[in-house]
């Protein structure tokens, strides 16, 4: 019955999971020595006191943000500058040549590329279908 589930499942990790994710050293948190580092006169003298090491809510914001943080991967890689000024050449070298000629010579030379991004880098070049050319 649906009246009987519950969410989140029991067995799920509490709602505070992320906070045992991040590891923040206790000095760090709590602002006071730990007896296992070095003595203060041992370590080099800071420039500025850290803002984060002032707040801990804002270090562990930090820490958080900082580790699910990616680079933007959506959409394709760009095409080469070089297979582009490849496919320019040909085109402008062989000009009754259309997109699928030069599709079919890329790979003699050792790239792979789709004719319809051909068909995009001519047209971006200005160069009209083959018959036109």
């Amino acid at each position: 019955m649906l009246g009987d589930r519950r969410w989140p499942p029991p067995g799920w990790p509490p709602l505070q999971w992320w906070r045992a994710m991040v590891v923040v050293p206790r000095s760090v948190l709590l602002g006071d020595s730990d007896p296992r580092s070095p003595s203060p006169a041992a370590q080099a003298p800071a420039a500025a006191p850290d803002r984060d090491a002032r707040d801990p809510a804002r270090l562990a914001r930090r820490l958080i943000k900082n580790k699910w943080t990616y680079r933007s991967t959506t959409g394709r890689p760009p095409v080469p500058g070089e297979v582009r000024d490849l496919v320019r050449r040909l085109a402008r070298q062989n000009p009754r040549w259309g997109h699928r000629r030069i599709q079919g010579e890329l790979p003699g030379l050792g790239y792979r590329i789709g004719a319809g991004t051909i068909r995009r880098i001519l047209a971006s070049a200005g160069l009209t279908p083959a018959p036109m050319r």
